[in-house]
Formats: structure tokens, sequence, C-alpha cells
């Protein structure tokens, strides 16, 4: 009905995909799953960030790549520590691709660009996770 809360506590008529209200909308967001900032440190080329705020990243893609090890994640170099930037920017986002490494969003990014549009950056790289006390892992991605 018209008004009335939907048994899952979504307004009535409201599209499926639609999150809690002033959350993330999305598939995963929509069934109550959503990802929390974590606090950690970062080092790329031998450039430390500390205390950087990481939290897995995506709907879809949080779902096909969870069960192969390669999840994708936001890291947001200033959430904690104000001004940590790396090459302007304070967001890097981590996508796992295939074992090729081969993706079709760098290629049109390039191409949009080269045609004057504004488009993300994109670079790849092997990226290594440790958790004090509880692993040490490896895994590959691309960041945009």
């Amino acid at each position: 009905m018209e008004g009335h809360d939907a048994a899952d506590g979504r307004p009535a008529g409201s599209d499926f995909l639609t999150g809690p209200e002033g959350g993330h909308n999305g598939f995963l967001a929509a069934r109550g799953l959503t990802f929390d900032w974590a606090h950690a440190d970062l080092t790329i080329e031998g450039k430390r960030f500390a205390d950087i705020g990481v939290r897995y990243k995506g709907n879809g893609t949080f779902s096909n790549s969870s069960g192969q090890g390669k999840i994708s994640m936001k890291l947001h170099l200033n959430k904690y520590v104000k001004g940590q930037k790396l090459a302007g920017l304070s967001m890097l986002i981590s996508q796992t691709t295939s074992p090729t490494r081969m993706d079709e969003r760098r290629m049109a990014y390039k191409l949009f660009r080269d045609a004057g549009v504004p488009a993300p950056r994109v670079s790849y790289a092997r990226v290594y996770i440790t958790v004090t006390g509880k692993c040490h892992d490896a895994t590959g991605g691309s960041f945009r």
C-alpha cells in the first residue's frame, strides 16, 4: 500500500536496489550489507601514508570477486589524517580484474582523455595486504 513501509523496511513502491535512508544503494545495501571504514597504513613506492581509511567496495563487483580472494577496495588517504594525497588524489579505488589484467576500462578512459573528455586515471598494481596477527596476503588489481 502506498505510504506504508514494505516488509523489508523500505517505503512501499521503492526500487528493490534502494538501500537504507542516508546510505548507499545497490544490490548488497538493499539487503542490509554495508561496508564500514577501517584504519590502515599504506605504502606506495616507499611513500608511507599513515592512518588512512579502507573499506570494501562495490555491489556486483564484491559479489563476483569475494569467492576469488580478490575484493575491490576504496582507500581514502585523508579520511582520518587530513591533507594526505598521492599525485593530487585523496581517494584510490582498487578494482579487481581478470588474471590477465586486461581491462577495457583502461583503454576506454585513455580514448576519452585523448578526445579531451575528462576520465579517471588507471594504473595496474600488485597489492599486498597484511593484517597484524591475522594474515599476510597478496592480491593484484588495478587502481583508478
